[in-house]
């Protein structure tokens, strides 16, 4: 289907294309990089045209921040822009972590114009000499999927459908493109624009039946098997599937450094955060949606256990080095492999394994009401937990101790992988901007909010940044 797009930019066509692609909100910090935008936003205004609710953000990470929470609650990524390198610059701490946890975003930055003079949108203040790059996408490409620039009108709805579809395709992240403004300031004449987009993306992968069948035929032979995670959680369909196969097969289930909550905490094969208690005698170990299951130099599995590792990425080919070793990698979405895991042939020595599961989760105790003789972060995360619902949503980043929290229903913990401190105050207003957008009332819009920030971000975060 086609309608008119009766525009007089490419800015115009550009909001109005992001809104018809589930494009809510534009996180924005401008610059001299935006009059067109500016421009275009008010004529949406006196037109009734729908486009992005623009929202500006005083910092970028922050802004990163924002579409990255708005993405964690709502599904739908969601647009940023920033002025030229320099802003580009201020997202990079974000964007490691956006690209790192595979959260989709269409990041996007202004451009020093090209020309000198003479033409709509050129030079016209000192400082765009000095802003110009040779390569201004180059800061951030190792943590892009994908980056291009903006060059002609003609292009505009394949190049914006190409970014947001590749943003999407798992393995998911944020890609990058760059506005020029002479190019946003051009004309472009009316005509028509498909009202959904033009290039869909990758359907999830499926695994390999015949390595399905290899893992299976090693699950059906360990004795004391053992499975890692620390992403598995990222969707519904898999939260309940581990839960499944985690009861049916008796694992113990250990969540290493988890950016994302993947099995209740009250489950009865729930067995912690540190691998090296289980690890040291498994005989099959499974490493789901895990970069780093273990630390070589704390622990390791024995030389004859099977190691297979099971996602969407099981090698992390974007990782410089990564050596764990890999009898097995199955490439597929999360719950598609437990699903095809879950009929296998159970073990012998389920009731064992039961058994020792619930030893260990007797071991590892919560702490005692009575507040202790000094205050810890053990502490305070239990009297957090304890004033806290199972609504609320906490956002890690770095000091809760796991240990410690409950967590028992699907996307309400999320932490981060590079340490790159700083979204914590981005994440929570980026759930708010959610709640208020389509579709209404959405189950976690009320749910209060919870980041565990660390003191040292604070030169990270530009705390009195975030208002909206």
């Amino acid at each position: 289907m086609k309608r008119d797009l009766q525009v007089r930019s490419v800015a115009e066509a550009y909001l109005e294309q992001l809104a018809a692609r589930g494009v809510d909100v534009l996180f924005g910090n401008a610059g001299t990089d935006f009059p067109p935008l500016i421009e275009a936003y008010a004529r949406a205004r006196r037109s009734g045209a729908r486009v992005p609710r623009p929202l500006l953000v005083p910092h970028e990470n922050v802004a990163v921040g924002m579409a990255y929470g708005y993405r964690l609650l709502t599904g739908r990524a969601q647009a940023v822009m920033v002025h030229v390198g320099l802003g580009t610059a201020n997202a990079v701490c974000g964007l490691f972590n956006a690209y790192r946890q595979n959260v989709p975003m269409l990041f996007t930055a202004g451009r020093t114009p090209w020309t000198e003079s003479r033409v709509p949108g050129a030079r016209n203040n000192y400082i765009n000499w000095a802003q110009e790059q040779f390569d201004q996408a180059g800061m951030v490409r190792e943590f892009m999927k994908w980056d291009y620039e903006l060059r002609h009108p003609e292009q505009l709805e394949s190049v914006v459908d190409r970014a947001l579809a590749l943003a999407q395709s798992t393995p998911k992240g944020p890609v990058y493109l760059v506005l020029p403004r002479e190019v946003l300031a051009m004309d472009c004449a009316a005509g028509t624009n498909a009202t959904q987009t033009t290039l869909a993306a990758a359907s999830e992968p499926h695994p390999d039946p015949q390595a399905l069948a290899r893992a299976a035929a090693i699950l059906a032979a360990a004795r004391r098997p053992l499975l890692i995670t620390a992403d598995a959680g990222r969707s519904a369909a898999a939260w309940d599937a581990l839960a499944r196969f985690a009861e049916r097969h008796a694992v113990p289930v250990v969540q290493y450094r988890p950016r994302f909550a993947s099995l209740p905490t009250d489950h009865p094969m729930h067995c912690g955060y540190d691998p090296a208690a289980l690890l040291k005698d498994a005989d099959a170990v499974f490493v789901l949606d895990c970069d780093v299951p273990w630390i070589p130099e704390h622990a390791a599995p024995r030389p004859e256990a099977k190691i297979v590792h099971l996602g969407a990425d099981p090698l992390y080919a974007r990782y410089p080095m990564r050596g764990f070793r890999a009898d097995l990698a199955v490439t597929g979405d999360a719950a598609a492999i437990l699903s095809g895991l879950l009929p296998a042939a159970v073990a012998p020595g389920a009731e064992e394994r039961r058994a020792r599961a619930a030893a260990l989760r007797a071991q590892s105790a919560r702490m005692a009401d009575t507040p202790p003789a000094s205050m810890s972060n053990r502490w305070v995360t239990h009297c957090i937990d304890r004033v806290r619902d199972q609504d609320t949503l906490v956002f890690n980043e770095y000091s809760l101790v796991l240990e410690e929290l409950t967590v028992t229903r699907h996307n309400t913990y999320f932490a981060q992988p590079g340490r790159r401190a700083g979204l914590g105050d981005g994440r929570g207003p980026g759930r708010q901007a959610g709640a208020s957008s389509p579709p209404a009332s959405p189950p976690w819009a009320t749910a209060p909010t919870c980041s565990a920030i660390p003191r040292p971000s604070i030169s990270f975060r530009a705390r009195r940044t975030c208002r909206c």
